[in-house]
């Protein structure tokens, strides 16, 4: 909070050359854009980022939702048949299913990772 009075006093500067230097030191940061964006120059490199609606957004959100969830997913199965890659190794007709614990298909005669436990 601020210790300067609100109120006119004798000594303070007019509100016209106190509005002055506040314009002058706008000036010096940056163009008066008049509350809009400025239109490009035209300069093929000086753009900010990708320039996508909202329905482009939405789509680019969910693909990586997509992708995050699809990761989550498949990391178990992956890890499993890399732990039992290590410790017991793989069988002729093994599949992924197997490797993760799956039970085998109906009518299979394959041994399953569990029955060779």
């Amino acid at each position: 909070m601020s210790s300067r009075s609100l109120t006119p006093a004798s000594g303070n500067t007019p509100d016209a050359v106190e509005e002055a230097q506040f314009r002058a030191r706008m000036a010096r940061v940056g163009p008066d854009r008049g509350g809009r964006r400025a239109h490009r120059s035209g300069a093929p490199g000086r753009g900010r980022g990708v320039r996508l609606g909202w329905k482009g957004w939405l789509v680019v959100d969910g693909l990586v939702v997509l992708l995050v969830v699809a990761g989550v997913v498949s990391w178990p199965p992956v890890q499993a048949c890399r732990h039992q890659d290590r410790t017991t190794g793989f069988y002729a007709g093994d599949s992924s299913t197997s490797a993760s614990g799956g039970a085998s298909p109906p009518g299979s005669t394959w041994p399953t990772s569990a029955s060779r436990a």
